[in-house]
């Protein structure tokens, strides 16, 4: 495939699945070209089919732990974060990287010692252990976490 510009990279992963998806597709010499869907009542094809047929893909794959999420009894900002990281929609410097924006500095801002990412942040950041342990000793909760 060719395209009028340089791909990001979650367009480039979109690609790839598309590919995979009609890979058992042949095309066959000297037949007329249609666009057929088995969504399609009259057998025309349609954006509206398409995006419907796309948004039930994602949806099946996302949606028990999106339900689960959404049914918290818990601040929208709370959930608005949780959604976003399941998502992998934060802004961390590595999905702003994968964005195509150009950063002087892509570690982590806290401990300056790691790429920031999305586990980094919320797991692995030391300085973030420290936060986490002041939450459990504030909720009056005892653990001992492991950093792989």
């Amino acid at each position: 495939m060719s395209w009028r510009r340089t791909r990001l990279t979650w367009e480039e992963d979109l690609e790839q699945q598309l590919l995979q998806q009609i890979r058992h597709i042949s095309c066959r010499r000297n037949a007329i070209d249609s666009w057929v869907g088995n969504e399609e009542v009259e057998g025309n094809y349609s954006v509206k089919t398409a995006y419907n047929v796309i948004q039930d893909v994602i949806n099946i794959q996302e949606s028990e732990v999106l339900k689960q999420l959404w049914s918290l009894k818990v601040l929208s900002t709370a959930l608005n974060i949780c959604w976003k990281t399941v998502l992998d929609r934060v802004p961390v410097k590595k999905n702003l990287e994968k964005r195509r924006i150009s950063l002087s500095n892509n570690m982590c801002p806290l401990c300056q010692e790691q790429l920031e990412t999305i586990n980094h942040l919320f797991i692995t950041c030391m300085v973030v252990q420290r936060v986490w342990d002041i939450c459990d000793r504030w909720v009056g909760v005892n653990l001992v976490r492991q950093i792989a």
